[in-house]
């Protein structure tokens, strides 16, 4: 399973995540994807996989109160967005032990991913559905890649606990207060 956790809108760009899984599905029929989320996409892309003829494979979950079990079925996340603030379903997808596949170019995506090492980074410029069919093709063929980079995901989402975080700021807030007086 190929999982995508977003808002179906232009910026979450699922549209990309169908048509490169479009490209590969013959190769691959075992493969399905699972897009969570609701958004005003939602009628674009129930139309773009209908006329793709992969109704069976591509499945739009909506919202769901159980995040967690989607998380766990995947094998792959894949990220398409154009932009991210930080990219929170790629962190939880990592703290799941999940390779996360997504743009170079995309900020917050470029910074949690760490190309070979825990995930996999492909350019949008160029023909892009071609570059991020590629990225997921090349994880879908080796699940000793998936495993290993999985579990370098795992390892390296650690920092961004919210145990940590929550100190960080403090410590941040306490200086500039101190500062200021």
């Amino acid at each position: 399973i190929i999982m995508n956790d977003g808002r179906l809108s232009d910026q979450k760009d699922q549209k990309t995540l169908i048509r490169a899984l479009c490209l590969i599905a013959e190769k691959y029929p075992a493969w399905e994807v699972r897009i969570v989320g609701e958004g005003e996409n939602r009628e674009f892309l129930e139309n773009l996989i209908d006329q793709k003829g992969l109704r069976n494979r591509i499945h739009l979950i909506g919202t769901t109160p159980n995040i967690a079990q989607e998380y766990k079925m995947a094998q792959i996340f894949a990220m398409p967005s154009k932009y991210e603030s930080f990219g929170l379903a790629t962190a939880e997808a990592m703290f799941f032990g999940i390779p996360a596949v997504g743009f170079i170019e995309c900020d917050g995506t470029n910074e949690i991913i760490h190309d070979k090492k825990n995930g996999l980074l492909t350019l949008r410029k160029g023909n892009h559905i071609e570059n991020f069919s590629h990225a997921l093709e090349t994880l879908m063929k080796s699940k000793k890649m998936r495993e290993t980079l999985g579990n370098n995901a795992k390892k390296d989402i650690i920092k961004y606990q919210p145990e940590l975080i929550v100190d960080r700021w403090e410590v941040l807030i306490s200086n500039i207060y101190n500062a200021s007086n």
